[in-house]
């Protein structure tokens, strides 16, 4: 698999070539423990976030990465980037034909389905960019530059 976050780096916006920012990027089999590897990965990517900021990158990519496990079934890879606009976060799958993705509200007939909401209530951006291989679904986290970093001392 290409690295999943290609496609989303030509799309206008801040995240283009010359952000001069690395892409850091794994991939995982379509299995449970899958999850905690991804949240485990973004984890020490964005290690130097502040506290709450990595919290919701983590939580986000769980998000993601299950979804993506439970509706595809197909190898994974989870992108990420930081720079900076902000951080970054790509996963993708091997189907490109899946429908529109749509955040649902919650429901109490369901036991699931609350990602997508989470991810378009906590993420500043988020989309899906489908291609010839499959897709990515991906969000961004407008952190503030001086937000990038140890947490000041005191």
């Amino acid at each position: 698999m290409s690295v999943c976050c290609e496609p989303v780096l030509r799309l206008p916006g801040p995240f283009g070539r010359a952000s001069g920012a690395d892409v850091r990027h794994v991939d995982l089999d379509p299995v449970a423990p899958s999850v905690g590897l991804a949240r485990a990965f973004v984890g020490d990517v964005l290690g130097d976030l502040r506290r709450d900021d990595l919290d919701i990158a983590v939580l986000l990519t769980s998000e993601l990465v299950t979804n993506a496990i439970l509706h595809t079934r197909t190898p994974v890879q989870v992108g990420v980037l930081a720079g900076d606009e902000g951080v970054l976060v790509c996963v993708a799958d091997r189907v490109a034909d899946s429908p529109p993705l749509v955040p649902h509200p919650p429901s109490g007939d369901r036991p699931g389905g609350r990602g997508l909401a989470l991810v378009n209530d906590l993420a500043d951006s988020w989309g899906t960019t489908t291609y010839s291989e499959g897709k990515t679904v991906w969000f961004v986290l407008r952190t503030p530059v001086e937000q990038v970093g140890p947490p000041p001392a005191g």
